[in-house]
């Protein structure tokens, strides 16, 4: 299915994250995928994707230099 296609897609785009970090943006882009069809909107999942990033960040003890 294109819908499968197209998440890989966007999985494998993020490669620079790590092996397991394309497995779970390849799912959250199937999921946000469907989640759209569904809702018709793009607003829920700009709110979801900020809150997954936000909780992903946390414990997150890496300190970033600039």
């Amino acid at each position: 299915s294109v819908l499968i296609v197209l998440s890989v897609l966007f999985g494998l785009a993020h490669t620079y994250q790590g092996f397991w970090n394309v497995i779970r943006t390849t799912i959250f882009g199937l999921f946000f995928t469907v989640l759209y069809i569904g809702l018709s909107s793009i607003i829920p999942l700009l709110l979801f994707h900020f809150l997954s990033d936000y909780i992903g960040k946390i414990g997150d003890e890496r300190e970033i230099e600039y």
